[in-house]
């Protein structure tokens, strides 16, 4: 069975925080709630040196035990701590320190926190 329905009261958590950093962070300028190939996700935008970040974050059947895991949209490299042309990012929270007490609001913060300090006009 899919974690989001076996366990109402972890997706409500993590609605309300999602919620409370959309309503507080102005670089996260989208995020929309999705089920993608069977999948909750959700896909947002994220404002960083006047780019726009489109990345889909996918909760896995096992979530909360193990993290979401945070891709670009599209087929691209977005950064240098990225696996592949258009894999996984490699973040401050990640399968070696997870716990059960972050929300995909923090995988949030911290992939903003990465685009930030990617200089724009680089390229990869």
């Amino acid at each position: 069975m899919l974690w989001f329905l076996q366990n109402v009261e972890r997706l409500h958590k993590e609605k309300t925080a999602l919620e409370n950093l959309d309503n507080n962070a102005e670089w996260l300028t989208a995020a929309v709630w999705k089920i993608v190939e069977g999948c909750l996700c959700v896909e947002a935008d994220i404002l960083a040196h006047d780019h726009n970040y489109e990345i889909r974050l996918w909760f896995p059947a096992a979530y909360p035990a193990c993290p979401p895991i945070v891709y670009p949209r599209k087929k691209e490299r977005l950064s240098g701590h990225q696996y592949g042309r258009s894999g996984e990012f490699c973040l401050e929270i990640g399968p070696d320190n997870w716990h059960i007490d972050f929300t995909c609001a923090d995988l949030l913060c911290s992939v903003f926190r990465l685009f930030n300090i990617i200089n724009s006009s680089d390229s990869f």
